[in-house]
């Protein structure tokens, strides 16, 4: 039972999609999974903009709560300074420096209005018309480093009620922290006669804030530029380069930017803005259960149709199953991607089956007819091969006696009779590379008879190389066809060559023929080469290239054989064969 259920699940892994389990699932799928896939999608975004709609209530929940904390400190600001307007008014109307009782009265003024606000970090005094501040922390003349921003900024546009950032410094005048600086104007009537300044330490604001994790505050001049920020790196820098805002002044108009939600508030009687940024990373978590219900749900909308697809299907296969498997030379990863499921796929392997037998019937029956034809051939040479050897003696014997003594004819006869010998010897198909190489030397003897001689041929067969075996009857068809088709047609004034190379690289034995000839003609080229291609024997009368190839392939396989390479400036007919030791 356990290898059938094996067999079930390959069957069903290898066609995949195709499978008839997945053709059931699919119908399972569109029937009733769909529909409950589709509603839980919807109670899924519905939940969401739930959520949504409750992080964007938390979040200007939130940055109203900072705003209000922020308006509530300035507000007692605005109440210190009017305070302290109405304690050190005469002091500010006073037309000399040398009002002891004035500036004593200014200076508790000063220390009264530190402890009723307890997060000022410091208030200066400034009269137009002295050159001294007075301070709760250290005073002195209005040159010093640490007046020299608000000084400043008044003296650029004239403006008595205004908010920027200036520095902290300690004893020895070294910046030691950031400060928010409130400056008011003290006037009688329309003439301002000076100015109070209230400071406020950046960590004191920031605890005030008490932002939530995740969220900046910034405060922004009429440029857009952050002078004041829980985030030191946007100090000095236009924060609509990093973040977008609502145009508008309302806390209820809400941005939504690219993982960030932001809120702007517009400050009373001063041109500054509150702006609240908050990353929706924090907010994450929220949704984070969200995910996990929808993720469980399109679980279940697989796994359910999965299992009634298994249990319908599952009897269907055991009968299936042994159909395919009983297909012994069948390979199932291979074979069933060009089917559309099981069914399919059983049809076309008996098919397949019934035409491989009648395939091999026919096959078998050329085989017999021409290994019956094969057999006459053999026969007939057996039975004349006696006279010819017999004839070919007794010309060379009147050819000795009529031309007296040793000569041309006599040797050619000769040479011809021992080429006949071994080409008609049957009994041996592979031979050695020597006896090949003596073979091919009787047939050149031949030719170079015929040519006297036109030809040079040099040998450079490697001592290696003549250990090994060959198939027989190979170098002479190659040697035959560069005499014939490759040097014959040259002018006789040409220099006409012929190289033939041996030798053991790696695990092969490779031969070179090279001549200098005319080439092959490249139609013919061409079919000698279709005819290597198709790896079949040509008739007895055709002896060539074609048929050295198909032999070597027949006896040692698609590894070995000739190629061909030619040109108007030759050729080089290589042979490839195994290393083979005598």
């Amino acid at each position: 039972m356990r290898r059938l259920k094996n067999d079930v699940f390959n069957v069903i892994k290898q066609f995949n999609i195709k499978s008839i389990f997945f053709k059931y699932w699919k119908k399972f799928t569109l029937i009733t999974i769909i529909p409950f896939f589709i509603l839980n999608i919807l109670m899924y975004y519905s939940q969401t903009n739930v959520v949504h709609q409750q992080i964007n209530n938390s979040f200007s929940r939130s940055s109203s709560l900072a705003f209000d904390t922020l308006s509530r400190q300035i507000a007692a600001a605005d109440q210190s300074y009017t305070a302290l307007q109405r304690e050190t008014l005469e002091y500010f109307l006073s037309l000399t420096t040398e009002n002891i009782y004035e500036i004593q009265r200014a200076v508790n003024a000063l220390k009264q209005a530190a402890i009723e606000n307890p997060q000022l970090h410091s208030v200066y005094l400034h009269r137009f018309s002295d050159p001294y501040i007075l301070s709760t922390i250290t005073g002195g003349n209005r040159d010093k480093i640490q007046f020299k921003e608000f000084l400043q900024y008044y003296n650029d546009t004239g403006t008595t009620n205004f908010i920027l950032k200036t520095n902290s410094y300690d004893a020895e005048g070294k910046k030691d922290g950031d400060l928010l600086t409130l400056c008011y104007g003290v006037y009688q009537g329309s003439v301002c006669h000076g100015l109070i300044v209230l400071n406020y330490n950046f960590s004191t604001l920031n605890k005030l804030l008490s932002a939530n994790e995740g969220e900046e505050f910034f405060l922004l001049d009429d440029n857009g530029i952050v002078f004041y920020s829980n985030n030191s790196e946007f100090i000095g820098s236009d924060l609509s380069e990093a973040y977008s805002y609502p145009a508008g002044n309302k806390d209820k108009d809400l941005y939504t930017g690219n993982g960030y939600k932001s809120a702007v508030f517009q400050l009373d009687s001063r041109d500054v803005k509150f702006v609240v940024v908050g990353h929706l990373d924090f907010y994450t978590g929220q949704t984070t259960h969200l995910h996990a219900l929808l993720i469980l749900a399109i679980f279940c909308a697989f796994l359910l149709p999965l299992l009634l697809s298994l249990y319908m299907s599952f009897s269907f296969y055991h009968s299936i199953t042994e159909i395919i498997y009983g297909f012994s030379s069948i390979n199932i990863q291979k074979d069933t991607k060009d089917y559309t499921d099981e069914i399919s796929f059983i049809v076309h392997q008996i098919t397949k089956l019934s035409n491989t037998n009648r395939n091999i019937e026919n096959e078998l029956a050329s085989k017999i007819a021409l290994l019956k034809n094969t057999q006459l051939s053999a026969s007939q040479l057996q039975f004349n091969q006696h006279f010819l050897f017999n004839t070919l003696n007794l010309i060379s014997v009147l050819a000795h006696e009529q031309l007296k003594g040793n000569n041309s004819v006599s040797k050619a006869i000769s040479l011809l009779s021992d080429l006949l010998r071994t080409s008609l010897d049957t009994k041996q198909y592979v031979t050695s590379v020597s006896a090949e190489i003596l073979h091919a030397k009787k047939y050149i003897e031949i030719e170079q008879l015929k040519t006297e001689n036109a030809v040079q041929v040099s040998w450079n067969i490697d001592v290696e190389a003549e250990k090994c075996k060959t198939v027989k009857l190979i170098f002479q068809p190659i040697i035959e066809n560069a005499f014939l088709y490759g040097l014959a047609p040259l002018p006789s004034n040409h220099e006409k060559k012929l190289k033939i190379t041996g030798k053991v690289q790696n695990d092969k034995l490779v031969f070179h023929f090279i001549d200098n000839g005319v080439g092959f003609n490249p139609k013919v080229l061409a079919e000698i080469k279709h005819t290597m291609m198709e790896n079949t024997l040509i008739q007895a009368s055709h002896i060539g290239l074609a048929n050295v190839n198909s032999r070597i392939k027949l006896m040692f396989g698609d590894d070995y054989g000739v190629q061909i390479h030619s040109d108007e400036n030759g050729s080089d007919i290589k042979i490839t064969l195994p290393k083979i030791y005598d």
